[in-house]
């Protein structure tokens, strides 16, 4: 528990301090000279209950207490208030102050005012427990109604008195989940806004149940989907229902997510979505077909796909195939930056971000070939000084894009690099101990055994020497 001492009165404050300190075990206990730092402690420290002595100059006792009630309405006080200034506890009285001493207080008396407070304190606090275990023990029932496909009064009343202002619903079905992933779903659910989200586990299955003040969207739905699946690492699937408005409707999308995460679990594959139909099955395959073509850089075969799919699928479904291309490619590690279709029924905007997506693959894997030769040249040469100018040239390249390009798609200098291959090498030879020092310094491309284990250390932590102690345990 913590409290706040508010005192203009230096020593009265620190003999109140350790008087507190020495009394109450546990009580965090902090200090304010003045009503302005006051308030300013109050908002950033959200203490449990203040001691605040009524007459202060600047900003008085009562004038604190009404401003950090507005911005802290539960929290509790005990005035200290002098004999000739009782008219000001009466007033604070009515602000809703239960305890006040007297100074020159005496000791008991401040005990007795303090564990009273706390013990109201306390009081409250497992009051607010047992409602917040109330309410949510409520919203599961309302969860698990609705799944149950239980639509009557008692549903109708549990919505109109924790949800009145919901406009609609759908849900979601996550499997597997872990526990190490649940942390990750709490702190997504619980930054969305103008949403609520009741949840139920049972074993590695996940519902999650999505109300909103407004009247959500197919697209709102396969946003939030994706959005979660990338947080989770794309290691879950999620099957999602259609939004509904209607109360009695919940529980269809409550069917429609247990198919999808079926559809999903069946495929033996991860994913997001909606439950497919007929026609979607039958278009999956040249959804793949699609999805490949972009994923491999040809512009051609992708551009005809998407004129047989503009043309089969409506604009919701396009719209979801605009972000499971997107999907595909950062989880194959290429990050395409937000072009967003202004009409997903447009096929001059389809082909102009096929050809982006296209671009950005081929220069990606163009560089990576680059990178790659760039490595074997130097996995072949580093016993001896290899220079970027040198490596650079090797790969047919300037010096200076050689240099960006490498960081790029490697995230090191090529230094850097450079000499984490020659420290591997060496801490495998000071392993295998059939070699100097100096012998294993010019083995790997350093002429200067000092300069050698200087760098060694600066990277290890131990020098060359200790490093060989402490694995072969000498």
């Amino acid at each position: 528990m913590k409290t706040i001492i508010v005192e203009d009165e230096y020593l009265e404050r620190k003999a109140m301090r350790k008087f507190l300190e020495e009394s109450f075990p546990g009580l965090t206990v902090e200090e304010a000279p003045n009503g302005r730092k006051a308030i300013e402690m109050a908002r950033q420290r959200s203490p449990d209950f203040m001691i605040v002595d009524i007459r202060m100059p600047g900003i008085d006792g009562l004038e604190t207490i009404k401003t950090i009630q507005q911005q802290a309405p539960r929290m509790k006080f005990i005035i200290a208030s002098a004999y000739d200034s009782f008219d000001y506890a009466k007033t604070a009285m009515k602000l809703g102050v239960k305890e006040y001493i007297l100074k020159p207080s005496k000791k008991e008396e401040t005990i007795k005012a303090i564990s009273r407070i706390r013990k109201e304190i306390e009081q409250e606090k497992q009051w607010a427990q047992k409602e917040d275990e109330s309410e949510r023990i409520a919203k599961e029932h309302f969860l698990l109604k609705i799944t149950r496909y239980e639509y009557d009064e008692s549903l109708k009343r549990l919505k109109k008195e924790y949800f009145p202002d919901v406009k609609s619903g759908c849900f979601f079905i996550l499997e597997p989940i872990r526990d190490d992933l649940m942390e990750k779903v709490d702190d997504y659910i619980g930054k969305l806004e103008g949403q609520f989200c009741i949840t139920h586990r049972q074993n590695d299955q996940l519902v999650i149940l999505l109300l909103a003040e407004t009247q959500l969207q197919k697209s709102d739905i396969l946003l939030l989907a994706r959005l979660l699946y990338l947080k989770l690492d794309s290691s879950v699937s999620i099957g999602a229902g259609f939004p509904y408005a209607q109360l009695k409707d919940f529980s269809q999308s409550y069917y429609e997510s247990v198919k999808a995460g079926k559809q999903w679990l069946s495929s033996q594959k991860s994913g997001y979505g909606l439950p497919k139909g007929k026609q979607a099955e039958d278009t999956d395959a040249m959804v793949e077909q699609f999805l490949s073509a972009i994923q491999m850089g040809h512009e051609l075969q992708a551009t005809m796909a998407i004129e047989e799919l503009l043309s089969a699928q409506s604009p919701q479904d396009l719209q979801e195939l605009y972000f499971k291309v997107k999907h595909r490619l950062e989880a194959a590690g290429i990050v395409i930056k937000e072009i967003r279709l202004q009409d997903y029924k447009n096929e001059k905007e389809w082909k102009k971000f096929i050809g982006y997506c296209c671009l950005e693959i081929q220069r990606l894997h163009q560089s990576y070939r680059y990178i790659e030769r760039a490595k074997d040249y130097i996995s072949e040469q580093y016993q001896r000084p290899v220079t970027l100018e040198e490596v650079a040239q090797y790969v047919d390249l300037s010096a200076n894009y050689f240099s960006h390009m490498f960081r790029e798609e490697t995230g090191q200098t090529f230094i850097d690099y450079v000499t984490d291959v020659r420290l591997k090498q060496a801490k495998q030879l000071l392993k295998e101990n059939t070699l100097s020092l100096k012998e294993i310094s010019f083995k790997v491309g350093y002429k200067d055994p000092n300069y050698f284990s200087r760098v060694f250390k600066k990277r290890e932590q131990l020098s060359p020497k200790q490093f060989q102690k402490q694995i072969l345990k000498i």
